[in-house]
């Protein structure tokens, strides 16, 4: 038999202060002295100051009744946005686990289809290969028949690998994934101080603007290049990005 326990949801209570009722009269009296203040002597500019002095004494006296409210919702906030923090991070965190897992995996499967790939054009090569060869071969037998041996020999410059078509990447599937968001982004890795220090030296400029590599500003020659080999010591390179929708 079990036991469940719960901890009991904690209460936090935020009284409002009772405003007394003379506060409505006095800042309805406020408004309408100011609307109908005349200044236009001495006397009238000493009279609105010491008005003034007394708005400000009214406002102070408002904020007073309401700083503990105040602070007391300010320190309900804290509690609350602590307890979902602590809720929060280890979510977050396997979330972060989880989908570097599922990159890890995509990255791989599109290694072996990178590598399929490269085997079946090669294989495409050697069969072309294969077909010019027999096609000059045939060219070199026609010894009696030149328009036959030349219609080989244009035949065998004609040949070309077949083009080699792959699915799409078995990531793709991920795509019918309810939520499921994958986004390609460019990087910037700093992989050779001296030679891009040396690219800064020779008028580089892009070199120059990333001679202190920060990553910001280095990431976002990345997305304005779109692609590798333009900095000296700096690789430019795209990376998957998983995210998912509710």
């Amino acid at each position: 038999m079990t036991t469940e326990t719960t901890t009991p949801a904690e209460h936090i209570t935020i009284a409002l202060p009772q405003q007394p009722a003379d506060h409505q009269q006095r800042v309805g009296a406020a408004q309408a002295w100011a609307t109908h203040l005349q200044v236009t002597t001495a006397d009238e500019r000493t009279t609105a100051s010491t008005g003034v002095a007394r708005l400000k004494k009214l406002a102070a006296d408002v904020k007073a009744e309401f700083a503990e409210p105040k602070q007391a919702a300010h320190r309900a906030h804290k509690s609350i946005t602590a307890l979902e923090r602590k809720l929060l991070i280890p979510i977050e965190s396997a979330t972060e686990v989880a989908t570097s897992k599922i990159l890890a995996y995509d990255r791989a499967e599109e290694r072996k289809r990178q590598a399929a790939a490269a085997r079946l054009a090669a294989a495409a090569a050697a069969a072309a290969e294969a077909e010019r060869r027999r096609l000059e071969a045939l060219a070199k037998r026609c010894t009696k028949d030149e328009e036959k041996a030349e219609m080989y020999r244009e035949a065998a410059e004609t040949v070309t690998a077949a083009p080699v078509i792959m699915p799409e990447p078995a990531a793709a599937e991920a795509r019918a994934v309810a939520g499921e968001i994958r986004r390609r982004v460019w990087r910037a890795e700093l992989t050779d101080k001296a030679a891009l220090i040396k690219a800064a030296a020779e008028g580089n400029a892009a070199a120059e603007g990333l001679l202190l590599f920060d990553a910001t500003a280095a990431n976002k020659a990345a997305v304005a290049f779109k692609r590798d080999g333009v900095v000296p010591g700096v690789r430019f390179f795209e990376e998957m990005q998983l995210s998912h929708r509710l």
